[in-house]
């Protein structure tokens, strides 16, 4: 799976403290509202003479992974990796064909795919492993997230991105700090270069990264920005080609 670079880049900006008069420092965006709320967000945050501006040891900024960093359709990127390894292990285990829930990788069916519980994908060759359980610390989702956050890094977020309803809490406690701020809510609306889910703006509903009606409408309320894949991503992964007119390459399968 290949990683995006737009936001991973702009928290390198935010860490080095690069200013938005520098060459397009976000190539891989249309030129709009979100790019440019950002850039200016970035400006204001590290500029010296910006009454705004942000202390270095305070620019501190929260991504969620699956869906915002990284793919989550048509499988989570962990997923992906534990299907490849299981196809690699198999004819080092021929019983795995008639096992689950290896069979049920080893046939190819998206469909069956889907049906896997999280105990189908913990298993590993029947040995025994030692796991932490999310439930004797905290579940890194909703109210977790801003648990994780400030456990881990001891301080409130100036900036924090997202793509479904389990990160509105960490949006939610970004926006209660004092000072500038940036909220952002990535929408999965491309059927071409990507899939489309929500069901918020007509997309195709989904149990994974869902992206709800009322988190558009808290969206919409409380200023947060709303991020379209299809109108603001020139580029979604690198393969695809930047030049200005080109077609747009379909989605990988």
């Amino acid at each position: 799976m290949v990683r995006r670079c737009r936001a991973c880049g702009l928290l390198l900006i935010l860490l080095a403290g690069a200013t938005a008069q520098a060459a397009d420092l976000l190539p891989s965006w249309n030129e709009g509202k979100a790019k440019r709320a950002i850039l200016a967000f970035v400006a204001a945050a590290t500029d010296p003479a910006s009454p705004q501006r942000i202390a270095p040891e305070d620019r501190i900024a929260a991504f969620d992974q699956d869906g915002t960093l990284w793919v989550e359709h048509p499988f989570y990127a962990q997923a992906m990796f534990a299907i490849d390894q299981v196809r690699s292990l198999a004819a080092q285990h021929p019983a795995w064909k008639a096992e689950r829930p290896f069979a049920t990788v080893l046939g190819g069916d998206a469909a069956a795919l889907a049906t896997l519980s999280e105990t189908d994908w913990h298993k590993r060759g029947g040995k025994p492993v030692l796991m932490r359980e999310p439930s004797v610390f905290f579940i890194d989702d909703h109210a977790g997230k801003p648990v994780g956050i400030h456990l881990f890094i001891g301080k409130r977020p100036a900036a924090a991105f997202g793509n479904a309803d389990g990160d509105a809490e960490m949006l939610q406690w970004t926006q209660a700090g004092p000072g500038l701020r940036l909220r952002l809510l990535v929408h999965h609306d491309d059927a071409a270069r990507e899939f489309a889910y929500g069901p918020a703006g007509g997309m195709p509903d989904t149990k994974v990264g869902t992206f709800s009606t009322g988190l558009l409408d808290q969206a919409t309320h409380d200023g947060w920005l709303v991020v379209s894949i299809k109108r603001d991503w020139r580029r979604v992964f690198p393969f695809e080609e930047a030049a200005t007119g080109s077609a747009r390459p379909a989605r990988r399968p």
